[in-house]
């Protein structure tokens, strides 16, 4: 019996023998609709039926896969077209996600979500009995789905050159597709079934958008009839509109959430149409976006925000336990975390949305953005494998014997650090050697979960049956977020054992409906264990569930997440630094600061330091970590190492000093520390320490901190007036440049040295003269002269600091002058400054006959009266130039009666 019983009652109808047409000539479509066209409906019964009149490869029919995005889109398309058919679902119309199968031997179309898809493949890469894969809402670009796409193709073109393979969209760059796809067909499915007028209402940039959307719902329900859908970017945005609306739209509208959180007949209240006489408001993720009817829906009310998973590196920028950033090179490429971010959505995803007011009638869709702002919204979603944590693909790939991504097929080729990042966690993990999967890593793959959660859950199942349930239960937590509201949450902190222990016992929290669904999921998980482990299961099973509140989280959390193993700063602070560089921080009350060691499940956000939030962690016994090392899937992680440690402690001595301990390290982390002897500082390793924490005292302190300051500075001054002077073939000796090149300038002169103390004596003026060539050494005396011998005889230093170089002594000192000597190879005019006999200024000049003849007569009218004892003569270029005063003078021109002067 054919399954398309009534063509032509939706747009795609009119395209379906092209589409069926194309499969069976190329193997390949792609399918382009709006929404409300039928594609999703329409499509998979079609191919159903081509296959059953036997147009498809193999000796039967084969059954179609096709794959949702969502388990909500899954389970209410499967029961969609079940009921069409008059059938239950198993029978005709099956369905399998994440935690249920409903098939049967009579079933011709499988609803499946895409990671089920991705464990088919790797369990048998022919897929028996399937003629057909069917991507549905393919412009959503999820990793799992470009993933499964790329399996998919590669079996195609191997092992099942029979296999129909078709994507579907509402939006897609559909000539990329086809081209991915070997330039397959491309088939536009018809336009919208109704119109949708937009309507634009601009929210305030600041306004929240939870009270925006509430306002615009309330509009809406007075304005039109029928039932709204608004699309919210989260669960807690979803909470606080409705708790905004309950109280506000009357009577006979009622309010229903809907996202992938909720029980299944949560969903389905959400999804059934309004009882007669009553309207309802349907708060909605992007889990309504496509594939989903939300029957009596005529109003669309987008926040145009949507919420995204993207992952977050901590530690690119490592630091060892002083905090000096890059000071240890080997601390590894940091750690990913993924967190949920808040965006615009893209074009594609707007009009997705305003077509759900369209699928049953004429329309309305209400924009909380501006006209002008559509223009700006970029075409399509960032493809999630472009942002996302790859940790998964690279499992998958390594079960796939793929050790190259690029042999693969992709629309975008995943980025290769972040591919590189997630091999090493898969390395760490003891999952993957090689590129290739180990035996724990072909368990994790069968596990079907996250490789971190995998590789815990395998850790576990060598423990006792408490452990073992006390995992699936914190694998649950872990794959489904916090379980506890904001409120709760800030009052118990970010402490996974609370939450566990409200899953195992009730309460704490934890609404019951939930903690059903999470119990649910925790058995399941613990079946799967017990399956891959061959684990013996017996009586003590029925109470793991009650020994299970009794185990360590954070010892089982280890075994998976030893790469985001933290310690606490300092005593009393709530910063932690990670393992692989990097930080994190737990509330400032948070019970858990008064952990030394914890391991991080989970962290978003961010401050102005770069530090994520924690949001889940357990606290780790630092015994465990000290005895060897935490234990992992298949092997314990490099164990604690023990190593001399040197370097600059600003809080040392007076104003910071050179200190040197024994440490016993896990990467960045210092696990236990002692005093070094001094007889540990001696040899290479000790010394290139030695030296570089000499250099970052200096850097912090500045060059004062070496011997011989004030010679340096006179050194860099004449530099500099050189470099001014004659142009750039002079080095460049400024305090900034010698401080940003101190390893090639300073370093050999450090030997010897172990203190701060002791780079008094360091040579430093010898340092900066190598800085200068052979012929620059030779001519610096020359052209810029440290002294001067000025009329008087007596050599003077030459002042490089100003504009001009200078000299000072006495006036008198400079009589019978009528110049002074030129430097820079007379380029430059010495300037006189002329002093008083007590050493005050008194005139400054570079033409001292100028100012014999023009100033000099007043000043010697204002002078000679205060200093009487120093000559002051009418004619100081016929005047000998002296320092001496009028009495010895006089003294020296009338010798004694031997002969020498009095």
């Amino acid at each position: 019996m054919p399954l398309l019983r009534d063509a032509g009652a939706l747009p795609v109808d009119a395209v379906l023998d092209e589409v069926v047409g194309a499969l069976r000539q190329r193997r390949r479509v792609v399918v382009t609709a709006s929404p409300g066209s039928g594609k999703t409906t329409r499509v998979p019964l079609a191919v159903a039926d081509a296959l059953a009149n036997g147009v498809g490869a193999g000796s039967g029919p084969g059954r179609v896969l096709v794959l949702e995005p969502r388990r909500v889109a899954a389970r209410a398309m499967a029961r969609f077209l079940a009921a069409r058919l008059g059938d239950p679902v198993g029978a005709t119309i099956g369905l399998s996600t994440r935690d249920e199968r409903l098939v049967g031997p009579a079933t011709r179309i499988e609803l499946i979500t895409e990671g089920v898809l991705t464990r088919r493949l790797q369990r048998d890469p022919e897929l028996p009995g399937v003629a057909a894969v069917l991507f549905d809402e393919f412009h959503e670009r999820s990793l799992v789905a470009d993933t499964g796409l790329a399996l998919t193709l590669d079996v195609a073109d191997g092992l099942r050159p029979d296999l129909w393979v078709g994507v579907l969209s509402a939006t897609i760059d559909a000539a990329a597709v086809a081209a991915l796809l070997g330039d397959a067909p491309v088939v536009n499915g018809g336009g919208r079934a109704h119109p949708v007028q937009v309507h634009h209402r601009p929210r305030a940039a600041g306004d929240d958008p939870t009270v925006a959307t509430a306002e615009v719902v309330l509009e809406a329900l007075r304005t039109h009839a029928g039932d709204v859908l608004a699309f919210l970017p989260g669960v807690a945005e979803i909470r606080r509109c409705a708790d905004r609306l309950r109280d506000r739209v009357g009577g006979s509208v009622d309010v229903h959430p809907l996202h992938g959180q909720l029980r299944p007949a949560e969903q389905d209240r959400a999804l059934a149409a309004s009882p007669p006489g009553r309207r309802r408001v349907v708060l909605a993720t992007n889990v309504a976006e496509t594939s989903l009817t939300v029957a009596g829906v005529s109003v669309v009310v987008d926040s145009g925000l949507v919420r995204r998973a993207v992952a977050t590196v901590t530690g690119d920028a490592p630091t060892d336990a002083s905090g000096v950033e890059g000071s240890d090179p080997d601390l590894g490429a940091g750690t990913a975390f993924t967190r949920l971010r808040t965006e615009r959505v893209s074009r594609a995803e707007a009009d997705q949305r305003t077509g759900r007011a369209g699928r049953l009638g004429p329309g309305h869709a209400y924009r909380l953005w501006s006209a002008a702002d559509d223009e700006r919204l970029r075409a399509w979603p960032a493809p999630e494998i472009l942002g996302a944590d790859l940790t998964a693909l690279a499992l998958e790939l390594a079960a796939w014997g793929v050790t190259d991504a690029a042999a693969l097929r992709w629309l975008d080729p995943p980025p290769a650090p972040a591919l590189a990042r997630a091999r090493a966690v898969l390395g760490d993990l003891g999952l993957v050697h090689g590129g290739r999967l180990t035996e724990p890593g072909r368990s994790a793959v069968a596990l079907g979960v996250d490789a971190r959660v995998a590789a815990m859950l395998l850790a576990a199942a060598r423990a006792g049956e408490a452990e073992r349930t006390a995992a699936a239960s914190l694998a649950a937590l872990v794959e489904d977020g916090d379980p506890f509201d904001r409120s709760h949450a800030a009052t118990v902190g970010a402490d996974i054992g609370a939450r566990l222990d409200a899953l195992l016992h009730g309460g704490g929290g934890l609404d019951e409906g939930r903690r059903r669904r999470l119990r649910d999921r925790a058995a399941t998980l613990r079946r799967r264990l017990d399956a891959v482990a061959a684990a013996r299961r017996d009586r003590r099973a029925r109470r793991a569930w009650r020994a299970a509140a009794d185990a360590d989280p954070g010892a089982l959390l280890l075994a998976g997440f030893a790469d985001r193993l933290a310690q606490r700063r300092r005593d009393g602070d709530h910063r932690y630094r990670l393992r692989h560089g990097g930080g994190v921080r737990l509330a400032e009350r948070d019970p858990l600061t008064r952990h030394r060691l914890l391991v991080i499940v989970d962290a978003a956000g961010g401050d102005a330091d770069g530090e994520l939030a924690v949001r889940l962690a357990a606290p780790v016994d630092p015994a465990r970590i000290e005895r060897g090392a935490p234990q992992r899937a298949a092997a314990p992680v490099p164990p604690v190492e023990r190593r001399l440690a040197i370097r600059w402690d600003p809080a040392a001595g007076d104003g910071g000093d050179v200190v040197a301990r024994w440490e016993e390290r896990l990467d960045a982390l210092v696990l236990r520390d002692g005093p070094a002897a001094p007889e540990d500082l001696v040899g290479a390793a000790a010394g290139g320490q030695l030296t570089a924490a000499l250099l970052e005292g200096i850097r912090r302190r500045g060059l004062d901190l070496l011997g011989g300051a004030a010679e340096r500075r006179r050194l860099q001054q004449r530099v500099a007036f050189l470099r001014a002077t004659l142009g750039d073939g002079w080095p460049h000796l400024s305090d900034d440049a010698l401080l940003a090149d101190l390893e090639r300038w300073l370093a050999p002169f450090l030997a010897g040295c172990r203190r701060a103390r002791d780079l008094a004596g360091v040579d430093t003026v010898a340092a900066l003269r190598l800085q200068l060539d052979p012929a620059e050494r030779g001519s610096l005396d020359r052209l810029a002269p440290d002294t001067v011998t000025i009329p008087s005889g007596r050599a003077v230093a030459v002042d490089y600091e100003g504009e001009v170089p200078a000299v000072a002594a006495k006036l008198q000192e400079f009589f019978g002058a009528a110049e002074l000597p030129p430097v820079a190879g007379g380029a430059v005019r010495l300037v006189a400054r002329l002093l008083s006999p007590a050493g005050r200024p008194v005139a400054v000049t570079d033409d001292l006959a100028r100012f014999w003849t023009g100033a000099y007569p007043s000043v010697r009218a204002e002078l000679r009266g205060r200093y009487p004892k120093h000559p002051w003569p009418t004619d100081p270029q016929r005047a000998d130039a002296t320092s001496a005063t009028n009495r010895a003078i006089a003294r020296r021109a009338d010798p004694g009666p031997d002969g020498a002067p009095r």
